[in-house]
């Protein structure tokens, strides 16, 4: 367990932003500051594009080290809503963020923050 976390982690933003280089030249540090920095100035608009994108091609298990329980619930309720969401995005996929989102929001209400 000890060496799995001392191994260099491939971050699946790199592949998921592949059309933005500006993004995929980004370190998880910077990656983290952009978003936080998008949430700052109330650029929704960017960073629903940037959960949505997340939600449909990338990994929930990195969803904590970026993204609040509520936009993530937010874009997997607007991609259920959409007409042509089965097209895109995997009902499964929906579900395994939506139970990520759940955990990440049972975890703040437990450390109480």
């Amino acid at each position: 367990m000890r060496s799995r976390l001392l191994r260099p982690r491939r971050w699946s933003f790199k592949e998921i932003f592949w059309d933005r280089p500006d993004i995929k030249a980004m370190t998880f540090e910077e990656f983290k500051a952009y978003v936080q920095e998008l949430r700052r100035l109330g650029k929704k608009g960017e960073l629903e594009f940037i959960v949505r994108r997340y939600v449909e091609r990338g990994n929930s298990m990195e969803a904590p080290y970026f993204f609040e329980p509520e936009e993530i619930l937010g874009v997997v309720r607007r991609i259920r809503a959409s007409s042509r969401a089965s097209n895109f995005c995997d009902p499964l996929r929906l579900r395994a963020w939506d139970k990520a989102a759940m955990r990440m929001l049972r975890r703040r209400k437990e450390s109480g923050v």
